[in-house]
């Protein structure tokens, strides 16, 4: 694909997304490609270090559901709805995208499955599977592809039995409060960030004193650990719940981002601000739309920009060399959306 390159400038002024939106031609509009692709040159003064600012620029960002990772299993196949080819670092993305009226869904590293709900204790599941993380995308695990075999990574989007907090990031954490009457909270967090591993093991809970990221987390709790924490463990019993801390759950999640001409919400919404790097690429930002941030913008351009005319939804799993909060998400989430 062909890299398109524009000059750009930062505004002096801050603004809301949508100011910023009304007041200057954002980077990103009028393009067709994903928007991690092109590249700029920022035109500055003594006032602005080159990389050191991100403003916003015309694009927006819609969390999925949680999905809770049920582990990796063979399946009866007349639990299949539909298959569906996925691609790498995007699987789980693409898979949840695929299916909209499953609750419950399946991967292989190249395949999704659209399920009827599964339960882990009856004739729906035969055996176990191994698991691996998704290719390109270390937050998430998929079943290795093998012809015949109905292995796959399960996942579920039953509604959790406690409220979740909004904010960024695609890990699920839990948090206790370290007062005489401990309170439990859920909330998102970037899966970079570093928290305590929380598994169960049948009927007890297991707290790692090592802090680790979701990916570490996950990988802790295996056996002889058990398995990492849900929401719905945390529900069936108080046990391993009054240790004051914030711990590492088994839900995730992916983003999609969108050019804001093609933007569909989602349960979360966010706005995207950028940086240029020294290497004229974008490195991306979600933030609340109501932050005020300068805009990034074209400079010295003429109206018509290359794509402008062409139609179609544009919509992008996440923006290459970006990130999410303070960890850096790649372009199908892998370090990651």
């Amino acid at each position: 694909m062909r890299c398109e390159r524009y000059d750009a400038q930062l505004s002096s002024t801050l603004y809301s997304w949508e100011k910023a939106r009304s007041s200057h031609r954002l980077i990103g509009d009028g393009i067709n490609d994903d928007i991690s692709d092109i590249q700029l040159t920022l035109e500055t003064n003594n006032s602005v270090v080159p990389g050191s600012t991100y403003g916003w620029i015309d694009a927006n960002a819609a969390y999925q559901p949680w999905m809770e990772y049920l582990g990796c299993f063979v399946i009866n196949p007349s639990k299949i709805i539909k298959e569906v080819a996925v691609n790498a670092s995007t699987q789980l993305l693409e898979c949840v995208n695929a299916c909209p009226a499953s609750s419950d869904i399946g991967l292989q590293q190249s395949k999704c499955v659209c399920l009827s709900t599964i339960s882990l204790t009856s004739s729906d599941v035969t055996g176990a599977a191994t698991r691996r993380f998704c290719n390109g995308d270390e937050n998430a695990f998929c079943a290795p592809d093998q012809a015949g075999v109905y292995q796959f990574a399960l996942y579920s989007r039953s509604p959790v039995t406690r409220s979740i907090n909004s904010g960024i990031g695609d890990c699920l954490v839990m948090t206790v409060s370290s007062t005489s009457n401990p309170s439990v909270y859920f909330e998102p967090a970037p899966c970079g960030t570093y928290l305590n591993p929380h598994c169960y093991k049948t009927g007890i809970f297991i707290i790692s004193l090592v802090k680790t990221t979701w990916n570490g987390a996950s990988q802790f709790c295996q056996p002889p650990n058990g398995e990492i924490t849900s929401p719905y463990h945390i529900a069936s019993s108080s046990k391993g719940t009054q240790q004051p801390g914030s711990y590492w759950l088994a839900q995730i999640r992916k983003v999609q981002y969108y050019l804001s001409k093609d933007f569909i919400p989602g349960t979360e919404n966010y706005c995207l601000a950028a940086r240029v790097k020294s290497d004229g690429y974008l490195d991306i930002l979600l933030r609340s739309c109501d932050q005020l941030l300068p805009a990034l913008y074209y400079f010295n351009i003429s109206p018509q920009l290359p794509g402008t005319t062409q139609n179609g939804t544009n919509s992008f799993s996440t923006p290459s060399r970006g990130k999410d909060g303070s960890q850096h998400q790649p372009v199908s989430d892998g370090k990651h959306v």
